[in-house]
């Protein structure tokens, strides 16, 4: 994103009062565990490394998705 990277573009999607509260899974650049903490603890539910099987990230937004229903 040209302003914004995707942490700060989620913490502020998150502010919106009474906003939709999508799904973050992130898919960053780099694998570094401490990127990684950073994007769980901004506010994203999840995270996933490149390479990735699309299968694997299909089961991370279904896991996502029924978790917030509850």
């Amino acid at each position: 994103m040209p302003f914004l990277d995707g942490i700060a573009g989620t913490q502020q999607i998150r502010q919106i009062p009474n906003g939709n509260k999508p799904l973050f899974i992130a898919l960053p650049a780099l694998d570094f565990y401490e990127k990684n903490h950073d994007i769980i603890e901004c506010g994203l539910e999840d995270f996933i490394t490149k390479p990735f099987d699309p299968e694997f990230l299909y089961s991370k937004i279904y896991f996502g998705l029924t978790k917030k229903k509850k």
